[in-house]
């Protein structure tokens, strides 16, 4: 987590954060964490409301699902992902080899498709690894394989000894 200055004005708050790696990164930037989800966002300001917050501050991406429900929510973007328009040569160069690609987004799941077949990439070549199941390629119809490789969602394969995360683990990711 970087942070300014400005941030101290928030260290008075609740912090309720997805992930363990981000209660690190907010309690050793002097945040309090009050709670720690493992879904997303929408899931987090629930348990927010279970937990009385009646207002709350969405530090998001300027992409992002708007959060419903019963806590008033204020969204503040704090970053952008700026999609580019072809895949770099390295990055080319490096799926051809084996590279694993993480996806944190629907959004970037599509862009990362496109991208992929522009370059000339076949699909069943590439790992994929998307950080939550809604963030993992588009479902194929019923009775038909997805043409991607796949892990499961990264908190499932991180946590539990899958073969994808035995094969990062083992060759060095």
């Amino acid at each position: 987590m970087h942070a300014g200055p400005e941030l101290a004005r928030y260290r008075a708050l609740p912090a309720f954060v997805v992930g363990d790696a981000t209660a690190r990164a907010a309690a050793s930037a002097g945040l309090t964490v009050r709670h720690v989800g493992q879904g997303d966002g929408a899931a987090l300001a629930q348990a927010a409301a279970a937990a009385g917050v009646r207002r709350m501050l969405h530090l998001c991406g300027r992409e992002h699902r708007p959060l419903r429900g019963s806590v008033q929510v204020t969204a503040c973007p704090v970053y952008a992902a700026d999609a580019c328009r072809d895949l770099p040569v390295a990055a080319v160069d490096a799926l051809r080899h084996g590279a694993v690609v993480l996806l944190h987004s629907p959004r970037a799941a599509a862009l990362f498709a496109g991208l992929s077949d522009a370059a000339g990439l076949a699909r069943g070549t590439i790992l994929l690894a998307a950080i939550s199941a809604r963030a993992a390629p588009a479902p194929v119809p019923a009775g038909r394989r997805s043409p991607w490789r796949s892990c499961p969602p990264m908190r499932r394969c991180w946590r539990r000894r899958s073969p994808c995360a035995i094969r990062h683990r083992d060759e060095g990711h």
